[in-house]
């Protein structure tokens, strides 16, 4: 069960046509308590269960646009990790690593994270740059994930 607070609470959508990602929050209640949960956990589940290409790109630029760099964002996942709710952080970056980087028999720029964000993004289209472009990006998203997971450690 999802609740907005229309006052300091903004969609991901919002906040993104704001350039205020830092708004991008949403307030859920968990066992009677009203919890705030960054919006990059989120769609990390939303992608999980509904393998929406916008759900990834969303997860994707809320971390791309963490508004003091990727440091603070591994440190905020730390610290959220430890926290009294902690089993619901841990399992969104579980799917993090699960569905955007690699693994000794595939590497992570071919799983269906990065190949959801680069369609998304730069389209179906089969002409050699279009092919070249979401390669790159599918390596980009691959790369910005592990760098993440790492720094939270």
């Amino acid at each position: 069960m999802a609740k907005k607070n229309k006052d300091t609470c903004l969609s991901c959508n919002e906040a993104r046509r704001r350039n205020d990602v830092r708004s991008c929050r949403i307030l859920i209640v968990v066992a009677g308590e009203i919890w705030l949960s960054p919006c990059a956990c989120l769609k990390a589940f939303a992608f999980d269960q509904r393998f929406e290409r916008k759900d990834a790109h969303d997860l994707i630029y809320c971390i791309e646009h963490a508004p003091d760099g990727l440091d603070s964002a591994a440190a905020a996942f730390r610290e959220a990790a430890a926290g009294k709710h902690g089993a619901v952080i841990r399992e969104s970056l579980l799917i993090l690593r699960r569905r955007f980087t690699s693994e000794p028999d595939l590497e992570g720029y071919r799983k269906d994270g990065p190949v959801a964000v680069a369609t998304f993004e730069r389209g179906e289209g089969t002409e050699p740059e279009l092919r070249e472009a979401r390669l790159l990006r599918q390596r980009e998203v691959s790369g910005l994930v592990e760098r993440l997971l790492a720094l939270i450690g």
